[in-house]
């Protein structure tokens, strides 16, 4: 759950896109120049057009032409950072983002994003700091808490997970998703009464989801509760 940089600046665009030659292959490597003598904002934008076809290689030359012109253009290190990221170039991409942050950017999704660089780097416990900063600051926006639940579930931390998958579910109450990974915590944790409790309302939502749940491993030790055996009895056909 990713967020992309903003595309202010786009009036501009107008004036000059016309000119960008037709999409090619995709260059792999640093082999694409730009052309001389445009600003940092046109750069920008170009990069911008090249990003949101996925020729991301030229994404990236354009990007870094506008910070060359103005190193304190966060935008640009944010959209750098996305492009840095789409060819798996993590630690670049972690590095663009923590730049946007040292200079003080006012966009708070950068905190997601380099949560979601981290994660893609393997640094799992890095990448919850920063979502819980991007939490932090944006407490109603339920990416946050998807993301932080999420990897703190591959990190095995189960009580904090649940926690946040708590929050999401304040603001998606019927989020079957959401709803069956915080009965897997629960599960996980031998707190049955909430896991019976959340699969209940994703079963509800969704009936599909029983043929899933009965062959999870994680629900192992469940299976062996009487919640189990009450929660079978209401869902079998």
């Amino acid at each position: 759950m990713d967020r992309g940089g903003s595309i202010a600046l786009a009036a501009a665009a107008a004036l000059f896109l016309a000119a960008i030659p037709p999409l090619a292959q995709e260059e792999d490597g640093e082999q694409f120049q730009v052309e001389l003598g445009r600003s940092a904002e046109e750069y920008f934008n170009i990069g911008n057009w090249y990003s949101e076809r996925d020729q991301h290689f030229r994404a990236i030359a354009y990007y870094r032409a506008a910070v060359e012109r103005r190193e304190d253009f966060a935008e640009a290190w944010i959209n750098l950072g996305a492009s840095l990221r789409a060819i798996d170039r993590y630690q670049e991409a972690i590095d663009a983002y923590r730049t946007a942050i040292d200079l003080d950017c006012e966009e708070n999704f950068v905190y997601l994003n380099l949560g979601n660089a981290l994660v893609a780097a393997g640094r799992l416990r890095e990448a919850v700091l920063q979502f819980r900063t991007f939490v932090n600051l944006e407490p109603y926006d339920p990416d946050g808490y998807a993301n932080l639940g999420l990897t703190l579930l591959r990190l095995s931390d189960h009580a904090e997970a649940a926690a946040a998958f708590e929050r999401l579910l304040i603001l998606r109450q019927d989020d079957v998703y959401f709803l069956y990974q915080a009965a897997r915590c629960y599960a996980l944790l031998s707190r049955y009464e909430e896991a019976t409790e959340k699969l209940r309302r994703a079963l509800r939502l969704d009936p599909n989801l029983r043929a899933f749940f009965l062959n999870d491993d994680d629900f192992r030790g469940f299976r062996r509760s009487s919640q189990y055996r009450q929660l079978l009895a209401e869902i079998s056909p």
